[in-house]
């Protein structure tokens, strides 16, 4: 398909329109997103591009594939070509495999297979296998991050779970990103349930979108007459203004109401806190130097 679908010239401006197919390549889930486009744009070498593809088709699990050098060959439309492996290696493999590299920061490694055990034997295949550049850097920090979850979670099989779906998450999410929504997890999850609460708050930012969701949806139906976002550094600080905004809506009584009184608690437990009656919904969130909010709705 095409890259450009037009451009005009203004002055000393070129803008330039892309269609809408090249566009995509950078949308996620889209179907040439899916299909590895957003890598293969940034393949110079042909040869490159067609070892990629093997190996992203035929690759197995544990990450190595035998192949024999006369299948190899002509998957590249070598058949006919380079008798000596040394100079197969040196023009074809070798800068393709670099190309690949840069450009997915993944190694190829190979070793050489031959036909029988001795230093000048025919090479007749290669052990293919695919290393992150950064794996090691990878492991380190789910480790780290595996560490503050230990003070939630003792169980060997939900932390070897955790581990894999971290380091996995790493290939895609910073971080950064990771630590905010541990963070919250250990801050919020209900008793008994960090495993799944963690797994959806990464899947689906918690830390920045759960309290928003939810509030979104009150807002539709039901009058806001407050609403705070801020940053406080204690949670005294948070239920210090909580009860100066009852305080200045005249709503004094609240603080006689065992309803309310069980709703603190549970801010002071999960850092949450959800209260109804026919009258008022009340909630709020404290995030330990992060964004907090307090929010109330008219009923």
């Amino acid at each position: 398909f095409s890259i450009i679908s037009s451009y005009h010239i203004e002055k000393n401006n070129i803008k330039v329109i892309f269609t809408e197919e090249f566009r995509s390549i950078f949308q996620k889930n889209s179907y040439f997103q899916k299909n590895d486009f957003d890598i293969l744009l940034f393949f110079q070498n042909d040869y490159a591009i067609a070892l990629y593809n093997f190996l992203k088709f035929n690759i197995s699990m544990n990450k190595s594939i035998e192949i024999s050098i006369y299948k190899l060959k002509s998957l590249l439309g070598l058949e006919e070509s380079y008798d000596r492996f040394f100079d197969f290696e040196k023009m074809i493999l070798r800068p393709a495999f670099q190309e690949i590299s840069k450009v997915t920061k993944k190694n190829i490694e190979y070793t050489k297979i031959k036909n029988r055990d001795s230093s000048n034997s025919k090479i007749i295949g290669l052990l293919l296998e695919i290393k992150d550049i950064n794996e090691q850097e990878k492991v380190t920090l789910t480790n780290n991050i595996i560490e503050k979850i230990e003070t939630v979670i003792s169980a060997t099989d939900i932390k070897k779970d955790l581990w894999a779906k971290i380091f996995k998450s790493l290939d895609d999410k910073s971080y950064d990103y990771i630590i905010k929504n541990v963070n919250y997890s250990i801050a919020h999850y209900p008793k008994n349930g960090f495993k799944l609460f963690f797994e959806e708050a990464l899947d689906l930012n918690y830390a920045e979108n759960r309290f928003k969701n939810k509030i979104t949806k009150f807002s539709e139906t039901f009058k806001c007459i407050e609403n705070i976002e801020k940053k406080y550094t204690s949670l005294a600080q948070l239920h210090s203004d909580l009860f100066k905004i009852l305080a200045n809506l005249k709503f004094n009584y609240l603080t006689l109401n065992p309803q309310f009184l069980k709703s603190l608690q549970s801010l002071k437990v999960r850092k949450e806190l959800e209260y109804f009656d026919n009258d008022f919904i009340i909630f709020a969130e404290y995030n330990d130097n992060e964004i907090s909010y307090i929010s109330l709705f008219e009923n």
